[in-house]
């Protein structure tokens, strides 16, 4: 039986795809892998950020000082989670832990109960009065009084998240 042009033409779209999946499939583990997009923020009283991933087994708490990298170190949960620093002390709080840590990341104190605070998630505001925003529209951003950038998320990263987004949906042809 002789195939009609439309049925050989799916054929080809549909093989077409099915090779695309597979040649893009590395480069998303690799995007899987080495993307850090931005879960929660804080500042501390000396001003450093601090920034953490998305929770993934291993993710990272990050330390800056405006844009330099300082030090990173492991995160206590791989759950969602919010964070601020109260007192020198980063508190993070999973929805049904609170971890108190030392700046340096070490674990102070869990408790099972739920944290009086405002500056938790995309929003934190210092003590002078300065109110810091979370925005993740295109590359993760933390802009300081809605005017100045004071943290970004990598060209590298961003282009990765925005490749993953793009060629994700190609999976599920």
């Amino acid at each position: 039986m002789m195939k009609t042009g439309r049925k050989k033409r799916f054929d080809s779209i549909l093989l077409l795809v099915i090779c695309l999946t597979f040649m893009l499939f590395p480069f998303m583990f690799y995007a899987f892998i080495t993307l850090n997009p931005i879960e929660a923020f804080a500042l501390d009283s000396s001003g450093r950020i601090f920034i953490g991933q998305k929770p993934t087994v291993g993710s990272q708490i990050q330390v800056f000082n405006e844009t330099q990298f300082l030090y990173s170190f492991k995160n206590v949960t791989e759950r969602g989670y919010k964070m601020t620093i109260q007192n020198d002390e980063l508190l993070i709080y999973t929805g049904s832990s609170l971890y108190h840590l030392d700046l340096n990341g070490n674990v102070l104190e869990k408790e099972n109960r739920h944290p009086i605070t405002k500056n938790w998630g995309r929003t934190f505001l210092d003590s002078e009065g300065n109110t810091y925003y979370l925005k993740t529209f295109g590359r993760d951003k933390i802009i300081r009084n809605n005017q100045e950038i004071i943290f970004q998320q990598s060209k590298h990263d961003w282009i990765i998240s925005l490749f993953f987004i793009i060629s994700f949906p190609l999976e599920f042809f």
